[in-house]
């Protein structure tokens, strides 16, 4: 539906100059043209551009300290990673020793059990 011949007359009625009302309808029709077509005014491009950047330093800001707690705390894990792996090999060598003395007992018992029952 077409509004603006019924402002155009609405701002006549109220003894608005017709080269004033024209104006107004023309101003109309091209914001409304322009938010139709997606676009906007320069200067509201340039604003929201301004913003749009600061937003993007306040993230960068904060992606960049949360990088770099999480950079420490890799670090932290892998001290931690590697903490582990020593006490795991202390614990295989431990475990291969036990190993070894329990098989020495077993065969020196069992070399005794032969001896023993052996006629």
């Amino acid at each position: 539906m077409n509004v603006t011949l019924p402002l155009y007359d609405a701002l006549i009625s109220i003894q608005v100059a017709p080269e004033k009302a024209q104006a107004v309808v023309s101003a109309m029709e091209a914001e409304v043209s322009a938010m139709a077509a997606g676009r906007a005014k320069p200067e509201e491009l340039a604003s929201i551009k301004a913003a749009l950047e600061a937003d993007i330093r306040v993230l960068r800001v904060e992606t960049s300290g949360q990088i770099d707690t999480l950079r420490l705390q890799i670090d932290t894990l892998r001290l931690q990673i590697d903490g582990l792996r020593l006490q795991i090999d202390a614990l295989a060598s431990k475990l291969t020793l036990r190993l070894g003395a329990m098989l020495a007992g077993a065969i020196a018992l069992l070399a005794t059990l032969i001896g023993i029952l052996r006629p």
